[in-house]
């Protein structure tokens, strides 16, 4: 017999978890870093890749509580930040198999096109040369 322990939550919300990995390992990400992915994420794929990228935008995505507090505003060019309070915020965001997959294949094409950019380098080495 299986029993559900999620009774709260909604079965969109339990395959969503799943997708992402959610019962398995997490990846302690950095603000930067999860600016960083969400800039270069793909925007096109099959239907189960979309999915995956939804949810895993969703877990980068900022809250309102960290947009404030971080002061983080859009400005001419770009956005800007409060570095300080920036360096303190880091998110463990659920990460399975197929959300790492994503992020390392849009890193190494990054990199095969010589489009790789100083902002995503750490990515790069953590996540294409370091296995994570």
């Amino acid at each position: 017999m299986v029993v559900d322990l999620t009774p709260n939550i909604s079965r969109g919300e339990q395959r969503r978890l799943q997708r992402l990995g959610q019962a398995g390992p997490t990846v302690s990400l950095s603000f930067v870093d999860r600016f960083a992915l969400l800039q270069m994420l793909p925007v096109e794929g099959s239907v189960m890749t979309i999915r995956i990228l939804r949810d895993l935008k969703d877990e980068l995505g900022f809250s309102e509580e960290e947009v404030k507090k971080s002061k983080l505003k859009e400005v001419p060019g770009g956005v800007q930040w409060d570095a300080g309070m920036v360096a303190k915020m880091h998110k463990d965001v659920p990460m399975g198999e197929k959300a790492r997959d994503i992020i390392r294949e849009s890193l190494e094409g990054l990199e095969k096109q010589k489009k790789l950019k100083l902002e995503f380098l750490d990515l790069y080495e953590r996540f294409v040369e370091g296995g994570d």
